[in-house]
């Protein structure tokens, strides 16, 4: 599984061991395919951009925050009222406050947008990621727009739904084509 995986996955030696074991797990129960349910499945691929997200994108920029960035002043700037939709991305920053698949694509989304120039925090994640050349992808539009369905995925299957094989390898096609544009 792992050899085709790495063929599947021209960016696998990239990827955190966290995203790598859920390909593993996620891809070992597609093929099996003796499932009623394939909804871990969908979880398990969706989990791999989710885990990539958040320990090699937002981890880093929080650490470069806590260690060299100055980042004070933008920070205290952005919790003010009129900018609430980044106040769980400033508890992120200051305290490590859990952030989520959606809330993640719902951040990367307003980096293109008319809050970034508002709010010079959004922007200061902006370039970090526009300097990190492996995510800058992660600020395509229609990139977003295969995680938001994505996450959506996860989330139904994680608390609800049932998913065929035919969803599942929808989710498994998405999965391989964002972690290939890399």
């Amino acid at each position: 599984i792992v050899t085709s995986l790495t063929k599947s996955i021209s960016t696998w030696d990239k990827l955190p061991e966290v995203s790598k074991s859920s390909l593993i797990e996620s891809e070992k129960r597609y093929r099996d395919g003796q499932t009623y349910d394939f909804a871990p499945v969908v979880v398990c691929f969706a989990k791999s951009i989710e885990v990539l997200l958040k320990q090699n994108l937002f981890n880093a920029f929080r650490d470069a925050c806590l260690t060299g960035l100055d980042v004070t002043t933008q920070l205290n700037f952005a919790l003010k009222d009129e900018f609430s939709k980044v106040h769980k991305f400033v508890f992120y920053i200051n305290r490590g406050q859990h952030i989520e698949f959606g809330g993640m694509i719902f951040l990367l989304r307003l980096c293109n947008g008319k809050t970034a120039k508002k709010v010079k925090l959004l922007q200061v994640f902006k370039d970090f990621i526009e300097n990190e050349s492996i995510f800058s992808c992660f600020l395509n539009t229609t990139l977003l727009d295969q995680c938001e369905k994505l996450s959506r995925y996860r989330n139904a299957g994680a608390h609800e739904k049932y998913f065929d094989r035919d969803t599942a390898t929808e989710v498994r096609n998405t999965t391989f084509s964002i972690l290939n544009s890399l």
